[in-house]
């Protein structure tokens, strides 16, 4: 049994007696009942609730009441018969409750067994008035009688104080559990918050680590949000703690296209210790629909909720693009149409990166291979890259002009908010003579015009030597 595994409900041993100084003579002399008391939690956590119950009544008497001394305790729902099975409490013939030694630890306070049994108990307890709501980091209780009382919160823990005093003053020394959003570009990379530039159809890989809190018992939900732009890999997320699954019996899971909730069972929850870490691992992958030239349009937002409790993290990934234009290269920088274009990432070989294309222009997807076509002055626009430097290679230039020998550098930069506008040049080419027409012809007779001037020469040589 984890140590204080409860944590925010409180046993408070508690005996109140009139105003210091004139308490042990009153009480001695048996004319005065004892005084009414208070009870404050301090550090309460806001928007939790909390509820008192009176779990044993006390009747005071003797000198010495704000150490414990001259206290008996009874109830009227503890009986022997219950005492009889109960490790941790006993009752005598006369009914005063006396507490065994299983039911205390050596420095006096109320054990773990002693306390769990309690919380048990806790529908026969007296709830003393309305549950409070913390608006603030204190919450009290006033004009109490002389009691045994238990504190319950909607964190489920539990404090307990050992002295005894008129006014008590008990903290809440609960922590809420917490969570962790991480990201890296490998299932076993480095995980951190800072933003990701990759391009589409790249994994982005996620944990989520969740931290237990001092007294958690309650059900622990993850509610994780990806925006249109990232595609959940559902049947890829894993639960774990030290390194070791954890059985599905422990928790519910519900992914869709762009998310998942993930709920931890109150039962699991409650056999789990102060700091002990689940970890969330999924994966998503970037599509055609993500946000381009934007760091924070392509979110994955962890939400944690325990009990009144709501806590979010967000990561972030980016991608980018540029818009093509073709031109003659003219001062007019008249647009030409019909140029085609394939995408690499070295300036000589390299590897051809694909792209499809949609309404919005050309997307990288490695399962296809289209040529990106420049049909408008507009230009067209080719998206999904992360910061690089990247080649275009013409693979069909406009009628009329040269296709360009060596390929064009294009250039991504980190963090840029707007298209990255390239213009591709294309000059005109020099007309070459059709097959069968006057140049040909013109060819013809030269060549026909030096075999003859060969012969000639080569049979006056002949005659010479003769």
């Amino acid at each position: 049994m984890k140590t204080m595994k409860k944590l925010l409900a409180v046993i408070l041993a508690m005996t109140l007696t009139m105003a210091m100084g004139i308490c042990a003579s009153a009480s001695s002399q048996g004319g005065s009942a004892a005084p009414k008391g208070s009870i404050t939690v301090t550090n309460a956590i806001v928007g939790e609730t909390y509820k008192l119950y009176k779990v044993f009544d006390a009747t005071v008497s003797g000198e010495r009441v704000d150490e414990g001394t001259g206290i008996s305790y009874t109830s009227t729902w503890f009986t022997k018969t219950m005492a009889a099975t109960c490790d941790y409490f006993d009752v005598d013939d006369s009914g005063n409750i006396t507490i065994k030694p299983a039911g205390k630890k050596d420095s006096g306070e109320l054990s773990d067994g002693a306390i769990l049994w309690l919380k048990g108990q806790i529908s026969s307890f007296t709830k003393i008035g309305d549950s409070v709501k913390a608006t603030s980091t204190t919450v009290k209780w006033e004009n109490l009688d002389p009691g045994y009382y238990y504190i319950d919160t909607t964190t489920g823990s539990f404090v307990t104080v050992d002295s005894i005093t008129p006014n008590v003053n008990v903290e809440d020394k609960n922590s809420l559990p917490s969570h962790d959003k991480k990201q890296a570009t490998a299932a076993d990379g480095t995980f951190g918050d800072d933003l990701l530039e990759l391009n589409i159809g790249d994994t982005v890989y996620y944990q989520t680590e969740i931290k237990i809190g001092k007294g958690s018992d309650k059900d622990i939900t993850l509610t994780d949000t990806m925006t249109d732009g990232l595609d959940l890999n559902q049947s890829a997320i894993t639960v774990t703690k030290g390194g070791t699954a954890v059985d599905a019996a422990n928790y519910t899971l519900t992914p869709s296209a762009h998310g998942f909730t993930l709920t931890l069972k109150e039962s699991y929850v409650s056999e789990l210790n102060k700091d002990d870490v689940i970890i969330v691992a999924y994966s998503a992958v970037i599509n055609s629909s993500a946000a381009i030239d934007s760091a924070t349009g392509n979110s994955n937002e962890a939400k944690l909720e325990y009990s009144e409790q709501k806590a979010t993290d967000t990561v972030y990934v980016a991608t980018y693009d540029f818009q093509l234009f073709k031109t003659d290269g003219s001062a007019e920088n008249t647009y030409l149409p019909g140029a085609k274009f394939k995408l690499y990432d070295a300036l000589t070989g390299g590897n051809l990166i694909k792209v499809n294309k949609d309404n919005t222009g050309y997307y990288l997807d490695a399962t296809a291979d289209v040529e990106i076509e420049v049909n408008s002055a507009d230009g067209v626009n080719v998206r999904g890259l992360k910061p690089g430097t990247y080649y275009l290679e013409e693979t069909h230039a406009p009628s009329g002009y040269n296709k360009l020998t060596e390929r064009k550098p294009v250039t991504i930069t980190s963090g840029q908010t707007t298209a990255h506008e390239v213009y591709v040049e294309n000059h005109a080419g020099a007309e070459l003579p059709n097959t069968g027409g006057r140049g040909t012809t013109l060819l013809y007779a030269i060549g026909a015009a030096l075999v003859i001037g060969a012969a000639v020469l080569l049979i006056a040589r002949r005659r010479t030597e003769q």
